[in-house]
């Protein structure tokens, strides 16, 4: 039977063996699949088989391309303090 295979971001993978996470932040420049790496708490060894980079993609609108109707407003943010000072009035 293969060993379970198991994973999880970067900063928190799941060993195979306890189930305790590991932070593999530090091996970033290194890190491949057949890298080889012991857990931080059983100490059980591990080898990376597939690594995925997620891409996340960021857009803003650009101005005079789809003009905000006059009838929205903008959302308006009160600090939490200055909310309880309005409420209590």
């Amino acid at each position: 039977m293969p060993p379970a295979t198991v994973q999880g971001p970067v900063d928190s993978v799941p060993c195979p063996h306890c189930g305790k996470t590991n932070d593999f932040r530090q091996l970033d420049d290194v890190l491949d699949t057949g890298t080889d790496a012991a857990c931080d708490h059983c100490h059980g060894l591990m080898r990376v088989a597939a690594i995925r980079d997620i891409k996340i993609v960021a857009v803003h609108g650009l101005p005079g391309k789809m003009p905000v109707p006059q009838s929205v407003q903008p959302a308006m943010t009160i600090a939490p303090g200055a909310l309880r000072r309005f409420l209590k009035r």
